[in-house]
């Protein structure tokens, strides 16, 4: 009676974790995908040259704005990491590319160390991490935060500039074909083609067309592959980009080192946009400096800067904020002319860029108003119904006519 007894709770126990299994993968079919993939410095304008049929396809399917706008500075770094946080620069705190905390003379560099892995850099919470808390599994083929110890998404690769194409849309294949429970539902891609392109060659160039060529069959092939998975129905796909590009001359430099001959300072930024650390007794004369000789730049003190930059909260930001005016660009000790410059305001049409979305949680044919990057975050919540995190900057209420 006893055997009996006990094997009546191990059968009962058996199917009583065969029908949870069952019912959670069938939760699991039910969850919708979303790709969020990144053109680094796709313009506005870019997608109307006629030379992306595969983007023009889900605009004819979906919804397209007039532009995505920027956060302020127009700078790679600290915008993908506002779209997947839902806030801006001062409040996440990758303000630039490249910075130094003051404090401690610590220093963030892209491209020169694993700062970029370290978590006392990064503020707010990434949607991955949100995602992940709430039973959703993520996958980044190097996105921005997504190399950062002990916040990465549950599958990701470290950054490798140039991995070929095929072998980011291999990764994808790869994490699709995973079994239901194990299987991503946000999936991120990051393409850096036209910024290169547009730095080395300009906004206008054969150069850049041609990689515009390249990532729309790129485009095609991702596409294909959720086609082979049976994806396509409950698959969103969401292509945007970081900001856009400005085409500037040589002879607008504008030489900072000249202008500042004889002071002690630290600059952080690049190209059009600096900000600047002094001591105390410096700063006001750095200030008289700089605006005495305010020549195709504006200067201000960082407490003055126009609140819908939302640039003055955080304290890795200097105390000066130099920004040049479009088409300018700052000449200092650590730049060289590019052809093809980001960073200004994030008002001018040049620094937004292109915002594609289709698939069951978007409304078609439809041509939206430019709204904020930092609302995407908003938008994917929504999708992948999943509760934002706390603070977040981006707000539903913005963005959710573009949504079913």
């Amino acid at each position: 009676m006893h055997f009996l007894q006990n094997g009546g709770k191990i059968r009962l126990f058996l199917f009583l974790a065969f029908f949870f299994t069952i019912t959670d993968l069938k939760a699991g079919e039910d969850k919708p995908y979303v790709i969020l993939i990144s053109w680094d410095a796709c313009r506005y304008d870019y997608i109307d040259r006629g030379l992306t049929p595969t983007v023009q396809s889900l605009i004819d399917q979906g919804v397209r704005a007039k532009s995505l706008k920027s956060c302020f500075p127009t700078k790679t770094f600290p915008n993908h990491y506002s779209i997947i946080t839902g806030m801006y620069p001062e409040n996440h705190g990758i303000i630039f590319n490249n910075f130094i905390d003051p404090a401690s003379g610590d220093s963030y560099r892209i491209k020169k160390d694993d700062s970029v892995k370290q978590d006392k850099w990064y503020k707010g919470i990434p949607i991955w991490f949100t995602a992940q808390e709430q039973g959703i599994k993520s996958g980044s083929v190097f996105w921005v935060g997504s190399e950062v110890y002990k916040r990465r998404p549950t599958y990701s690769l470290d950054y490798n500039h140039h991995m070929p194409h095929d072998e980011r849309i291999a990764m994808i294949d790869k994490w699709l074909d995973l079994p239901l429970i194990d299987r991503p539902h946000l999936l991120m891609l990051y393409f850096a083609d036209l910024d290169d392109n547009g730095h080395k060659y300009g906004p206008d160039s054969p150069q850049l067309d041609s990689a515009l060529v390249k990532l729309d069959k790129t485009l095609s092939k991702l596409l294909s592959v959720v086609a082979e998975h049976n994806l396509t129905d409950s698959t969103n796909i969401i292509l945007l980009t970081d900001h856009g590009m400005l085409e500037t001359k040589k002879e607008n430099a504008i030489n900072l080192p000249e202008i500042l001959k004889g002071f002690n300072y630290t600059l952080q930024g690049y190209d059009p946009i600096y900000s600047i650390f002094a001591s105390e007794d410096s700063l006001e004369k750095i200030y008289s400096a700089l605006k005495q000789n305010a020549s195709g730049y504006n200067v201000y003190w960082k407490s003055e800067l126009p609140g819908r930059f939302h640039f003055s909260k955080n304290p890795l930001i200097g105390d000066i904020i130099i920004l040049a005016d479009p088409g300018y660009y700052f000449l200092s000790g650590k730049s060289t002319y590019s052809v093809g410059v980001h960073g200004y305001d994030n008002e001018i049409p040049e620094m937004q860029g292109i915002f594609v979305a289709s698939g069951p949680g978007f409304k078609k044919n439809l041509t939206a108003d430019t709204f904020l990057n930092i609302d995407v975050y908003a938008l994917i919540c929504k999708i992948l119904q999943i509760k934002p995190a706390d603070s977040v900057d981006a707000d539903i209420e913005r963005v959710k006519h573009l949504l079913k």
